[in-house]
Formats: structure tokens, C-alpha cells, sequence
């Protein structure tokens, strides 16, 4: 069923279908066109199920047409020729459709089957790339745009596909290699060749390095039109790395084969040298070209060639290593080598040649022989030696092994008592452990040891001995037994001592001559009769530096470097008090004299000098005495320049207060300066950055006289002049490359340097102090220090006067208008006071009236008046008394401001009672507790004053009282360094700490009148009358918890 629906249902269906539409249209056509619409069905049913369901439609509709539309209808007979060709016609028409349906019904089938195949093997492909992971496979368009990438590119390069795809493949490029245009030329090259490779470094996407194989491949379709390329990137790092290494150890090799004296050489089978380093070259002593790929037989004699060419067959039939010396003749002389042969072998196992390693022996040969011969005469010379000396070996713990006679006869032992022994046999017990630490510290270590030894023999006797020991060493340079080789010296001992003990006496009389010279803070000099100089103690030594050359006759006196004080002449050699004292006998105290020390020091000394005679009155010897009195001539100095210079300072101070203007003050310091530093011209000049100008205030500068104002760039640019350096010293105008107009000037009238002194207040530059010499650095240091302080003297004194005249100015216009609004302000007070007269007369009549009456009509009418009546006249009495109230508030506060207060010693108990009974029915009336804590101290205050605060504060206590707890106040005092606080507490509704300082405010309520009555001046009146009083009111307070109020005043006096 499924097929014939599928390809033979449907021809018959629509053949069907068609025939009813046949009919329905015959009464449009009538006869004509019999066959026309059944074309129809043989179309879709050709295309639909191919040749046969289309065949099967076109005879279906043959034999529908023919019958029922074909004259004579329902007949399958034709009788005319025209309709038989109408049949034929639409029956071949059937077949060529349905023949030609079918071919494209094939080709498309085709078609879908190769596409599909196409899109396998193109999956496969994909997966293949896909599937690779050490090469980067991705396509580019003809930009060089990245069109696809595989996971190996991914890995390689860290980009993702998204990272990737849509940029340019130049990601990968140095960017050296951007700049030279590279990623283009290597797209240009595949374009060309067909394809372009290479080797590089590439870039990662975190920035690493890595060694590639590129390969471009230019993609081109049938017609040859460019489809783009196809990129294949191997990271080689790792190849390059390892071949990196592989040259590095090749290099190694190289290095080492001809870095080491050894000759090292290789030899193929046929007996060439295939290998040779430096010292086979320079063995042969032939160039390397001329070695390589010979035989022995061309570069040796012919007997020594075939005996190595023996030696190299022996090593290659036996395939075993050779050891052997050898002669070989070099710069015509024949040397010894020990020549190591080996076998070498290729990837297969099989022997390729010989390589070998010669090393020249005939130094150590010859050194053998050179040994023999010293032992020989070591032998001679030990034989000398015991014939002499005193002779002794010892192993290496010092147990003697061998003695000679000597030795015995000396020590009084026998050689039987002495072989096995140590020295500790003769040990005097002379010498410290120390001593003998040290010896063996030194032959131990493989090194002589020289000395002399005191030994006792074995009757007692002590004998010297100047001993040498020399260690043995073996041949890894360890003593393996030490020679002892002593001389008797006992007798030579025994004079040194007896000359020792003369000596010691003398020696300690030179010693304490020497500890008493050093001790002295003066320098001595001792010279004998020649002039040499014997002695200088440490003192003199300082004085003339630590490297003083001690002179070894007069004449090298001319080395110390001195001049006279007095003259400045240099000293001759000859004129030294020491060379006086030693030619002439003079004795020479204190001559004063500037030296030059020998480590290039300028000091000044007193020299002094006195002659050393004989018994017979010849002069022997000399001393000389130097005073170094650099430091008090320096003070002296110092002290004499600082009294000059505060002399100066003082005169320009007592000149500067004598004056008052600024100019005057100016005027004197520049007349003053001028005798502290010379100077041919000078100014003191101020700055107005606001407007730009300088003044001239003293001084004449650039030929404009005091007074003249000049623009500041004439001076210097107003950025150099704000970041200049307090003192700025021009050493000489003509080195300046560029000066300002003013120094311009200057240096054309003649003048050469020029020290400007900037007056600063308070880090402001208000102007300079400019000071001109002719000459070339004219100004020393001390003159820039004058300079300065003069300057900071003359900017706080110039900025005060001119600070007293504009104070002055000031002054004069403040007293004229306080004087005028001290008259406005009297008038407003009397108006003011005029006004609150009339305003508490005249209010408090209506006020006193209006509550009368209301409460007049409550008390004679209120029976006849309805409730609501009756509230709204209660309202106006209660409304009366509570503006009465707040008249009365706002006198008593306007009182306080101009009532005159005299404080005195008030007794705060008693104020506190009296105000209590005042209150005592609204107490009672709301059950508040009260607790005074008494006695209460005495303050200074206003009796009215005092009270109505304190009554405004009770008063306050018990209305904003708690409702739901019994209202409790405390009021206590306390002591604070001369002052009573006064603390109101209550454990009322509190307030809140923002609004603390604002109740103290006229009119300020935090309730409404119906919460709380008042007027909201009470606290006002409080602080007001407290501060008039030289006090102070505050709270402490918390919603909730109550209020403290606290006054404080001073404690009343005695």
C-alpha cells in the first residue's frame, strides 16, 4: 500500500483527479482540446514517482481523454485523423516527460548522493583536523582573515576558536616581523608559489615564544580563482631546544677536547686521522688541514709510523683497550708519551677505527730521575750534617724514630732511651703551651718551623738548641715525619742574657721617657747634635700629621713648611728654634709661625727650643717644643668677626627704631650696612604682585632715585623671583648669558657682582635687598650672612611700620564710626525701650480685660450659655493669661539684656527652699519626690536673676514630669576648681541630644501648648540671666531617661 501510494497510487489518483476537472470544465471547452488538462498529471506523476508512475499517467489519461472527451465519446474508437494525432502527440509528449523526469530524478538522486559523500568525507576531514593536536590547522580567507581552527591550533597558539576566528593571522607574527610587513610577504609567496614555508618564532597568546614549522597553502578553485589558504603551524620548541642542547654539548666537547693538554686523536681503519685537537697539532707540529686524512706513515719517521700502525691493528683485531708509552720525536727532541688506545664503534656494533689519548711524560720521567739524584745527595748532606749538627726524626705524633750521637751526648740519654720517646724527655718546662702550639700548628700544616728551644738533659742540666724542623711530606702533601736539625747555642745564650740585664735598665729609663714625651699635650722633638731628629712623641706627630718625616740633618729642615706670623716670610731651614738650639745655643720660646702639616693642613703653632749640654758644655742634643694654637687663633678670630658683625647688626637696630616709616628705616640699615660690608651701590626695593610694580624705598638703582616705581619684570620674571633661593650671589654679571634689564644696566655703568637678599614674612617675598660691587666676586660668605639677616631684620620691621600706619588708618576711621553707631545704637535702645513701655501697657490692659470678662460671664451667665459657649469663653480667659504670660516672659528677657547686675555672695539653700514653697501646691499636686543634698555652697549672682532661673527650672522639672511613675527631682552641688555647678535632676520624658541647644532658644518648644503650657522663653531666660551673671547653663538628657540641668557659677569668696 505504501509503495503504490508512493509512486503508482499517485499517478492513478491524480489521473483521477484530472478527469473530474475535465469535467467540470467541458462547458468551457465543449469538444475542444480533449486531451489538454491531462498533461497535468502525467507532469507530477513523472516528477513524482518517476518514468513508470508517468507512464502509467499518461495511458491512464490516454484512455480517459479518448473516451470520454474524443469524438464519438464513451468510445474507445477514433474515426478521424486528427484526433489520432492529438493522441499521438500527447502520448509521446507522456513518454518524453516521463523518460525526462526520471533522468533528473536520477541526476538529482546522484546529486544528493555525492553531496551527501561529499559531506561525509568532509566530517571526516574536519575530524581529522580536528584530531590533531600537534600541528595548528586553520584556513584563511584571501585578506589573510582566519576562517576556521582546529583544537591543535588552540593548543599551540591558547587562542580559542572564538578569540580566533575573524582576526587576522598576524596574531601569531613578532612584532618586528609586522613591522617588516612579514604575514603580507608570506601570503604573496603562497600566492606566487604556490605555497611558502619556514622555520621562526612565533608568538603565543599569553606572550610566550615558540620555535614553528609554518607552511602556506594557496587554495584555489576549477576556474583557478583564488579560494584563500590553507595554514599548518608544528611547534618545534622543544626540537629546537633539544638540538639547542645537542649543540651545546657538542660545543662542550669541543671545548674540552681542545682545552685539555692531553692529545686526543682519532684514526679510521685505514689508519687516517679522522680527529685531532691542539696538542696533537702540537705534536706534529703541522696545521690541522695538513693532519686530517692521513697515515702515520706520512707524518712520522718510518720506524716509529709502523709501530703505532702495529699498535692500532693490535687495538682493532682484539677489540680491546691498549696502554703504552711511546717516543715520538718533537722540536727535534724525543719525548716520552703514555699513549691509552680504545676501539670505536658505529650505530651497529662493528669497530670503525681507533681513538686514542696521549699525554707527554717526559717532564715526570725526567723529574724521577731528578729525585733519584737529590735522595742521593740528601744523603751526602744528612751524612754532613750529623757530623755537625744535632739530628732528629720523629713520626707524626712526635715519637722519635732516630737520633745521632749528638743528640745523645748533648741530652745525656742513651739512643736506646731515646728511640720511642717524645721531646716531653727534655722538656725544660721553659717554653708555654702556647709556644708549642704554635710549632706544631706550623709543621703540621706542612710548613718549616725555625726557633730556639731550651732543653733539660737528662742530669739536670738546661742547654739552648736553635732548632729547625722540616716535615716530610708524602705525595698527597701530608707530613708523613718531621727532621729536627739543632744547634748547641747555650753559650751564645748565656751572653745575650748577661746583656739582656745590662740593657734592661737603660731600656726602662727609655720607656719612661718615651710613656712621660706621649703623655704630654704638647709636641716635643729630640734632635742629637747632627740635627737628626730621635724622638717625636705623639703630640708632635699630630701637629705636623702622622706621616711627619723624621729629617736626618739640618738641612732637611727645609722640608717643614713654615711662614713668620708677624711677616709672612718663609722659615729656612737654618731659622728653626731646633736648628738654632743645635748650631748656635739659643734657646727660643714661643715664636709664633703658620705651618703647612705634612698631610696638607694650614695650622699655627708656638714653637720653643732649648740646647742639651755635657758635662763639658758641648751641645749633644736639642728639644723642641710645638703648641698647636690653630683652634685659639681661629676663636679669636671667629669671636673678632662675630663682635664686628653684631656690633654692625646692633647699630642698624638701634638706627632702624629710631625711625617709624618704612623708607627712613630703609634709608639708615643701607647707611648702616654699608660699614659691615663694602659695596659701591645698593637698593632696597618692594614687590606689589598684585599690580605688578616695584618701588624703589632706598638706594638708587638702574638711575632711578627713591620713591620710582618700576614694572618687577625689569628686575626678573615673576616665576624665577617666587622660586628663587633666599640669598642669590652673581659672582661676576659678564659669565650671566642672558641678565634683566636692571642688571643690564648695571653691568654697563661698570658694576661686576651683585648680592640679592630676598625680605621675606611668613614665607611671603615682599621685596629684595640688591647690593653692587665693581669687582668680580666681591661678596664673601660672611658678607651673604650679613646680608641676610639685615634682610629678614628689615622685612619684619619694614612689614610692622607700614602694618602700624595702615593699624593707624584703621584706627581713626573705626573711632569715627563707632562714635556714629554708638548714636544710632543709644537712639534704637531708647526707642526700643519706648516701644516695650507702651507695648506692655497697652497689651496688658485688653489682655487684663479680656480675661476679666470672660471670667465674669462664667461665673454671672455661664448657666444660661450652652456647653460649647462655655468652652470657647474658658478658651479666651485661659488664651488672656497665657498672652498676659508671655508679655510678662519677654519683659523680663528684654530686662535682662540692659538691667545693670551686680553679683554678690548668694546662699543657694536659701533660694532653693524659698522657690520650692513658691511651687510647693504644684509639687503636691503631682506627687513629685524632691531631694536637696545639703548644705548647698554659696555662689556670686544676682538675687532677682538667680531666682527666677532657678524657678524656671523647677518649674520645668515638675511640668515635663512622667506620667507613668511618681516624678522624682535631685538637686545637688558640687566644687570645680573655683566655680559651683548647681545640677537640677528630674526623671521626666527627656530630650533628645540634636534638639539640647535649641531649647535654650527664644520661643523654641518641643510640645504643643495643649502637650505642655508655656511660652517657650523660660529656658532663654535662664541662659540669658546665668551668662549675665559670668555663668554658664547646659543639659544632659536622654528621651526617656529624664534631664540634668546644671548652672554654674563662681563660688562665693570669704
Amino acid at each position: 500500500m505504501r509503495i503504490f501510494l508512493s509512486g503508482y497510487g499517485v499517478a492513478v489518483i491524480i489521473s483521477v483527479l484530472t478527469l473530474l476537472l475535465r469535467f467540470s470544465l467541458t462547458p468551457l471547452l465543449n469538444g475542444n482540446a480533449p486531451l489538454l488538462v491531462f498533461i497535468l498529471p502525467v507532469l507530477f506523476s513523472a516528477w513524482y514517482g518517476g518514468v513508470r508512475p508517468g507512464l502509467l499517467a499518461t495511458a491512464l489519461c490516454t484512455i480517459f481523454g479518448t473516451y470520454f472527451f474524443v469524438q464519438p465519446q464513451l468510445s474507445l474508437s477514433v474515426l478521424d485523423i486528427a484526433n489520432w494525432t492529438r493522441i499521438i502527440i500527447f502520448v509521446i509528449e507522456g513518454i518524453c516527460i516521463s523518460g525526462l523526469s526520471e533522468a533528473l530524478r536520477n541526476a538529482k538522486q546522484r546529486a544528493e548522493q555525492f553531496a551527501l559523500t561529499l559531506k561525509d568525507s568532509e566530517e571526516q576531514y574536519r575530524f581529522l583536523v580536528e584530531s590533531v593536536k600537534d600541528y595548528a590547522i586553520f584556513g584563511l580567507d584571501a585578506d589573510g582573515y582566519i576562517t576556521s581552527w582546529n583544537s591543535g591550533a588552540e593548543l599551540i597558539g591558547g587562542y580559542g576558536a572564538a578569540e580566533a576566528l575573524g582576526r587576522h593571522f598576524s596574531l601569531f607574527y613578532l612584532e618586528a616581523d609586522i613591522a617588516q610587513d612579514k604575514p603580507a610577504r608570506d601570503l604573496q609567496c603562497a600566492v606566487t608559489e604556490g605555497s611558502c614555508g619556514g622555520t621562526g618564532w612565533l608568538r603565543g597568546k599569553d606572550g610566550h615564544l615558540f620555535w614553528a614549522d609554518v607552511l602556506i597553502t594557496a587554495l584555489h578553485s576549477a576556474e583557478n580563482r583564488s579560494r584563500g589558504f590553507s595554514v599548518v603551524i608544528r611547534d618545534m620548541t622543544q626540537q629546537k631546544q633539544s638540538e639547542q642542547d645537542l649543540q651545546e654539548s657538542y660545543g662542550l666537547l669541543q671545548t674540552v677536547i681542545q682545552g685539555t693538554g692531553d692529545a686526543v686523536f682519532a684514526k679510521n681503519r685505514q689508519g687516517q686521522y679522522q680527529l685531532v685537537n691542539s696538542a696533537t697539532i702540537q705534536i706534529f707540529e703541522k696545521p690541522k688541514e695538513e693532519i686530517l686524512g692521513k697515515e702515520d706513515t706520512e707524518l712520522l719517521p718510518l720506524e716509529v709510523a709502523n709501530f703505532l700502525q702495529q699498535l692500532d691493528r693490535t687495538v682493532m683485531e682484539t677489540g680491546m683497550s691498549q696502554t703504552f708509552e711511546e717516543e715520538l720525536p718533537i722540536a727535534g727532541e724525543m719525548h716520552t708519551f703514555l699513549t691509552t688506545k680504545d676501539p670505536y664503534h658505529n650505530a651497529e656494533g662493528d669497530i670503525m677505527g681507533v681513538i686514542g689519548i696521549a699525554r707527554d711524560i717526559t717532564d715526570r720521567i725526567r723529574a724521577e730521575a731528578t729525585q733519584r739524584q737529590l735522595v742521593k745527595d740528601l744523603s751526602d748532606v744528612k751524612f754532613a750534617l750529623d757530623q755537625a749538627a744535632i739530628l732528629v726524626i720523629t713520626d707524626t705524633e712526635g715519637v722519635i724514630t732516630d737520633v745521632n750521637e749528638k743528640f745523645c751526648k748533648i741530652s745525656k740519654f742513651s739512643r736506646a732511651e731515646l728511640i720511642g720517646q717524645t721531646h716531653r724527655l727534655v722538656n725544660s718546662g721553659y717554653h708555654s703551651r702556647e709556644f708549642f702550639r704554635h710549632l706544631w700548628a706550623t709543621i703540621t700544616q706542612g710548613k718549616v718551623w725555625h726557633g730556639e728551644i731550651k732543653n733539660r738533659a737528662k742530669d739536670g742540666v738546661t742547654y739552648w738548641v736553635d732548632t729547625t724542623i722540616v716535615p716530610l711530606l708524602n705525595e698527597s702533601g701530608k707530613p708523613f715525619q718531621y727532621f729536627a736539625i739543632r744547634f748547641d747555642i747555650t753559650a751564645r745564650k748565656h751572653a745575650e742574657e748577661l746583656l739582656t740585664q745590662e740593657k734592661a735598665a737603660s731600656d726602662l729609663e727609655r720607656k719612661r721617657l718615651k710613656i712621660l714625651l706621649d703623655l704630654l699635650p704638647v709636641g716635643v722633638g729630640i734632635a742629637d747634635a747632627t740635627g737628626k731628629l730621635l724622638e717625636l712623641n705623639a703630640s708632635m706627630r699630630a701637629i705636623w700629621g702622622q706621616e711627619v718625616f723624621r729629617s736626618r740633618s739640618i738641612q732637611e729642615y727645609g722640608d717643614y713648611i713654615g711662614w713668620w706670623a708677624k711677616t709672612g716670610a718663609r722659615v729656612a731651614a737654618e731659622d728653626w728654634a731646633l736648628a738654632r738650639a743645635v748650631l748656635r745655643g739659643e734657646t727660643v720660646v714661643n715664636e709664633e709661625i703658620d705651618i703647612e702639616t705634612f698631610d696638607r693642613q694650614r695650622k699655627t703653632i708656638l714653637n720653643s727650643a732649648v740646647p742639651i749640654r755635657n758635662e763639658l758644655g758641648e751641645i749633644v742634643s736639642a728639644v723642641a717644643v710645638n703648641v698647636d694654637i690653630t683652634q685659639r687663633k681661629q676663636t679669636e678670630e671667629r669671636l673678632r668677626r662675630s663682635a664686628q658683625r653684631l656690633e654692625t647688626l646692633q647699630q642698624i637696630d638701634r638706627a632702624i627704631l629710631a625711625v617709624s616709616s618704612p623708607s627712613e628705616i630703609a634709608q639708615v640699615a643701607l647707611f648702616r650696612l654699608s660699614q659691615a660690608i663694602p659695596y659701591q651701590q645698593a637698593a632696597l626695593i618692594l614687590f606689589n604682585f598684585e599690580t605688578n610694580k616695584a618701588q624703589v624705598l632706598a638706594g638708587q638703582v638702574d638711575a632711578q632715585p627713591a620713591g620710582t616705581v618700576l614694572p618687577i619684570d625689569t628686575l626678573s620674571s615673576l616665576g624665577s623671583l617666587r622660586h628663587r633661593e633666599t640669598v642669590r650671589y652673581i659672582e661676576d654679571l659678564g659669565m650671566m648669558l642672558e641678565r634683566p634689564p636692571l642688571l643690564e644696566h648695571q653691568f654697563i655703568e661698570g658694576m661686576r657682582s651683585v648680592l640679592i637678599a630676598a625680605l621675606v614674612v611668613e614665607n611671603d617675598l615682599i621685596g629684595d635687598l640688591y647690593l653692587f660691587a665693581d669687582r668680580p666676586f666681591a661678596f664673601n660668605l660672611e658678607s651673604r650672612e650679613i646680608a641676610q639677616e639685615v634682610a629678614n631684620q628689615l622685612a619684619v620691621v619694614i612689614q610692622q611700620a607700614q602694618l602700624r600706619q595702615q593699624l593707624q588708618r584703621y584706627t581713626e576711621e573705626l573711632e569715627q564710626r563707632v562714635v556714629e553707631r554708638t548714636a544710632a545704637l543709644q537712639e534704637a535702645i531708647d526707642g526700643l525701650e519706648t516701644f516695650n513701655y507702651s507695648a506692655s501697657h497697652d497689651l496688658r490692659g485688653p489682655l487684663r480685660a479680656m480675661r476679666g470678662l470672660s471670667q465674669a460671664l462664667l461665673e454671672d451667665y455661664g448657666h444660661q450659655l450652652a456647653p460649647t459657649a462655655q468652652l470657647y469663653a474658658q478658651g479666651i480667659a485661659d488664651s488672656a493669661q497665657q498672652a498676659e504670660q508671655l508679655v510678662t516672659d519677654l519683659l523680663n528677657y528684654g530686662r535682662l539684656s540692659r538691667t545693670d547686675i551686680t553679683v554678690q555672695p548668694i546662699n543657694l539653700s536659701k533660694i532653693i527652699a524659698e522657690e520650692l514653697a513658691h511651687i510647693a501646691n504644684d509639687l503636691q499636686a503631682k506627687n513629685v519626690q524632691v531631694n536637696v543634698e545639703e548644705p548647698l555652697p554659696d555662689v556670686m549672682g544676682h538675687h532677682i536673676t538667680l531666682t527666677q532661673s532657678i524657678l524656671n527650672l523647677l518649674t520645668n522639672a515638675v511640668k515635663f514630669g512622667p506620667s507613668d511613675r511618681q516624678p522624682h527631682i535631685q538637686i545637688w552641688a558640687e566644687h570645680r576648681d573655683g566655680w559651683v555647678r548647681l545640677w537640677i535632676e528630674d526623671n521626666g520624658i527627656g530630650i533628645a541630644p540634636e534638639h539640647q541647644e535649641r531649647i535654650f532658644q527664644v520661643f523654641e518648644r518641643l510640645h504643643t501648648t495643649e502637650t505642655y503650657p508655656g511660652t517657650g522663653v523660660g529656658l532663654a531666660i535662664v541662659r540669658k540671666g546665668i551668662e549675665r551673671m559670668g555663668g554658664r547653663v547646659g543639659v544632659e538628657s536622654a528621651l526617656g531617661e529624664g534631664s540634668r540641668f546644671w548652672v554654674e557659677l563662681r563660688e562665693a569668696t570669704a
